[in-house]
Order: C-alpha cells, then structure tokens, then sequence
C-alpha cells in the first residue's frame, strides 16, 4: 500500500516532480476523501419536502462557491468583482427582470469582520457560514439549494472541504482560482484555466475536463481599493508623457519606505511569500544584484509560519537572517536587501510606486500577487515554466 509522503499543494513547490508525479500524489489524497461519496447521490434517502421544493424549474443559474478565505485574504480581493459585477448588472435597468444568476456562498474560514467579508455577505444571494458544520451536512445544505454548479475556490490548500464535495452535492463541480493545479479527485468535474497556464499538451495530466477562458483564467478587482496616490501615477503614466511628477512621487514613495531615494538606484522586488522562495530563483536575483551595483531588492517581510502556535518560535527572524546570509554568501551587502511589513491592500499597491521591476519566482510564480504589481503600474518579469504553478505570470 503506498502512502502519500508529500501533500499535493507541497508537491507545487518542489521543481523536481513532474506533472504526471503531481497528479498521481493529487489524485492518491483525494481518493482517502472519498470515505462517504454516496451520502447524497441517487438512491439516497429522499430529501425533506424543504428540500425538494427548493429543486423545482427555475430561470436562474445558481452557482455555489465554497471557500475559506471569504474575509481579508487575496482569495477575497479577487472574487469580490464577480459579486459587484452581478450586483452592477442587476441594477442596470436593462428590463430584463431578475438577475439570470445567483450567487450561494458557503463560508467556512473566520469572520475577521473585513470590508471584503461584509462586502461579500451583502451582494450574495445568500451567505452561509458553515465553519461549524459537519462535512456530509454542509452537502445536503448545498444540495437542498439546488446549486447547479459548485466552484471549490480551495482544492487541495489549507483548510479543505474536499469531503464536501466527495458526497456529490450539485450536478457540476469546479476547481478554480486557487488550487493552480489537478485536483486528482473523480468528484471535481472542470478546472477553469486558460490557454497560457495549461496549454493543450498539459491536458493528459488533469483529471478534470479543461474550460479555458480565452483570455486570462484569473478574475481580479482592486478599483475601488486602490489608493488617490496610486491612481494619480496612473493618470500620469497615461497622460502628457512629462515623467517629473511621476519621479517626484517616486522618490518620495522611496522616502517614505526607507529605499534608496536616489532614482539611478535600481529597486528590483518580489512580494510572494517565502515559501515560494527556489533556490534557482534566489540564485538569478542575486546574480543580477551583482550585475547591476547600484541596486536593492525589496521583499516581504517572513511571516510567522503557521507551523508557529503560542508555545513555539517565531520563525519570521530566522527566516529573514537565512536570506541575509544567502546574499553575503553571493557576495551581496545586506543593506542591499530591504523588507517591507505586512499592510492592507491599498497602502500595499500604493508603496509598489518605489520600485522598478517585479522579479519572478520560477517554480512556483506570483499569483494575484503578480496582479497586485501590474494595477500598481509596475511591469512583472516572470518566465514560462513547465507547470500552472510557473505559468500564472505569462497568464
């Protein structure tokens, strides 16, 4: 009996497997999922009256989306444009009655008591909280709505409900935004991508059936949180093509993020988190830091690890010497590495005016981080690598 050594969302990390590796370590976890897949197919005990009523004929598609990060969390900052834009829809006028789409959430990650959460809660169409609900209950829940088709938003990351949906609770069943690879399960029917991060060749490797979108995979919104200082060096860039402001909100962006504020200082930056950190990707940086002198890289400050409880170290320090020490090694100055603290999300694109260029990461690139560098005007230099993990940049 072989025994899964390495979790599937690991495996993303580590440049060495393949994609056939990949999907057969995603596919041996979602098997131990499936301990109750037929609680709620056919056959079943019939559904309560409640429930059969709420499976009659209707004109309206209702999609459900289950996720742990409905609240302050870039999972959040990037679906809540697909709410406003149904809610901008429905109150158009057009005469074209009630909204053709319903929005079911079901939430079982913490009320933080964000904007994003509040925001979300107020557009769905309904909002539960299933956080305290069992596995096989919460799909009866789903099933008792009629949602047509259910969109995982986690996969195989942290906090997974994949038992949920093992028991089959609507007819169609999704991996999307989050889980940028095959979720292995024979319950998970699509995967939403496009031609750039799973290319047609990549298709033998995905148990599920591809719906590639013919442009971007990656819906993602920041208008209404992007701050007036961000969107006056945008007007700029767009305007008469005089770069003075734009350098003199530059050096002061530099200034206030304790950067050099000489502009002929090049400040190259990554902002993912240090887990997706390769050794090859550190190595190129610090390759280009010695062949451009006059120049920093700005990171993220390391977080504690969720592995860090009450009773534990905190390993963010640790973390940040390791690098330090990487660059001396390399022959790189530590005060060339800078570190930028954890902000919320306007103030966070706003800062990214202090720097030149986005370095990204191979194995595993930048995400909706890479999103939140292109809204802030600044370009992103990634590389095309051979799985979606790698591939999101080029998205």
């Amino acid at each position: 009996m072989k025994k899964i050594v390495l979790l599937p969302f690991d495996s993303l990390l580590v440049p060495l497997l393949s994609l056939e590796r990949k999907k057969s370590i995603a596919a041996a976890f979602s098997r131990g999922k499936e301990v109750g897949r037929a609680g709620v197919r056919e056959g079943d005990p019939p559904l309560t009256a409640v429930e059969a009523g709420a499976m009659k004929r209707r004109d309206v598609l209702r999609l459900g989306l289950l996720s742990y990060d409905f609240n302050n969390h870039p999972t959040a900052h990037l679906v809540e444009a697909l709410f406003d834009g149904l809610a901008n829809f429905a109150n158009a006028g057009t005469g074209l009655g009630p909204p053709s789409v319903e929005l079911y959430v079901y939430s079982y990650g913490k009320d933080d008591g964000s904007m994003y959460l509040h925001r979300i809660k107020e557009l769905a169409t309904r909002f539960i909280d299933v956080s305290l609900v069992a596995y096989e209950e919460t799909a009866r829940l789903i099933k008792s709505h009629a949602v047509d088709i259910l969109y995982d938003l986690q996969v195989h990351t942290l906090g997974n409900r994949l038992q949920t949906l093992s028991y089959r609770p609507a007819p169609l069943q999704v991996n999307y935004l989050v889980y940028p690879a095959t979720s292995g399960a024979s319950f998970l029917d699509y995967l939403v991508a496009d031609a750039y991060t799973v290319p047609p060749e990549h298709a033998p490797h995905y148990t599920e059936s591809l719906l590639l979108l013919p442009a971007s995979y990656q819906i993602s919104y920041y208008s209404r949180h992007s701050s007036v200082s961000l969107e006056h060096h945008l007007a700029l860039m767009s305007g008469s093509g005089d770069m003075a402001p734009i350098f003199t909100l530059k050096r002061q962006s530099r200034m206030e993020q304790g950067l050099p504020r000489d502009l002929d200082t090049v400040v190259f930056c990554n902002f993912n988190k240090i887990d997706k950190f390769d050794w090859q990707s550190v190595g190129v940086w610090m390759s280009i830091m010695r062949r451009v002198p006059k120049s920093v890289l700005w990171l993220l400050e390391p977080s504690k690890t969720d592995k860090s409880g009450p009773d534990q170290d905190d390993q963010g320090p640790v973390l940040k010497q390791r690098l330090l020490s990487i660059a001396a090694a390399a022959g790189i100055a530590p005060n060339r590495l800078a570190f930028a603290p954890r902000v919320e999300k306007d103030a966070h694109l706003s800062r990214m005016l202090a720097a030149d260029l986005f370095l990204d990461t191979f194995t595993y690139g930048a995400h909706s981080t890479a999103t939140d560098a292109l809204r802030a005007g600044m370009p992103v230099l990634t590389v095309a690598g051979p799985a979606f993990p790698s591939r999101v940049g080029l998205s």
